[in-house]
């Protein structure tokens, strides 16, 4: 039972087996019970997060294209100002959205290397996306401790970060280091950001660059979700001259 609990703590099973003693399977049979209980709520709570999002970002999309009508000559200051409540009430939307996918959630592995296709997908179809060179060097039986949602919402924010930010290629490698640890990274060619403030890019709401969304909120998610799967979050100058962030983990 103790190497049992183990693995469910690690994710490698989400019930235990029904290969014990008479004497303990009432106890084993209970403890399953609740482990269905608590994966149904939080299922739940991933789904009415959700239907939140839904409901409150399309009147906020809406509010913005109606400010897009307004005289920037008449009413440059107040467009100005409620655009800026509007990103802060997305920022608050998003952050919340990640504390309950990241809360108290059960352990999945998610192969790599199809869905980083798919996900690229995504980014050429952003601005300057189909610009961008997007090298991806994954190992074929490359995975991480992250449901497919998950490591879409983990890689989307890291790729998204870096097509803000980089002047013509991304480089993308998702590998074994060792028998024990895995390692994904991303790296851009952009002008990257100060050692000081690399800490701060981190932290929700910061803002490193006043000309564009900046690296906050989405690298405050990715924080967040890799924190939730045991994993270890490091941001670095890249040999490409703009940010490296790398995804560490042991390996299951």
């Amino acid at each position: 039972i103790r190497a049992e609990i183990k693995n469910l703590n690690k994710g490698h099973i989400n019930k235990l087996s029904d290969n014990f003693p008479h004497e303990v399977q009432p106890l084993v049979n209970e403890v399953n019970l609740a482990l269905k209980s608590k994966d149904n709520v939080i299922e739940r709570a991933r789904h009415g997060a959700g239907n939140l999002a839904h409901g409150l970002k399309t009147p906020l999309t809406i509010i913005n294209s109606l400010l897009a009508n307004l005289s920037v000559k008449d009413h440059g200051d107040l467009t100005q100002d409620i655009r800026g409540q509007i990103t802060n009430m997305n920022e608050i939307i998003e952050g919340e959205l990640a504390r309950v996918r990241t809360n108290e959630k059960p352990a999945k592995w998610t192969q790599v290397e199809n869905l980083m296709v798919k996900i690229i997908q995504t980014m050429k179809r952003l601005p300057r996306g189909n610009e961008i060179q997007w090298q991806v060097h994954v190992d074929a039986n490359f995975e991480m401790p992250f449901d497919e949602h998950d490591f879409a919402e983990l890689a989307g924010n890291i790729l998204d970060n870096a097509r803000k930010f980089t002047k013509s290629a991304v480089l993308i490698k998702g590998r074994w280091v060792s028998d024990q640890e895995g390692s994904f990274t991303v790296e851009d060619d952009g002008d990257g950001i100060p050692l000081a403030q690399m800490k701060d890019a981190l932290n929700r709401g910061e803002r490193l660059h006043n000309q564009k969304s900046g690296h906050g909120i989405g690298l405050s998610i990715v924080n967040e979700l890799a924190r939730s799967a045991s994993c270890d979050l490091n941001l670095s100058k890249s040999e490409l001259g703009g940010l490296k962030i790398t995804v560490k983990f042991q390996r299951r």
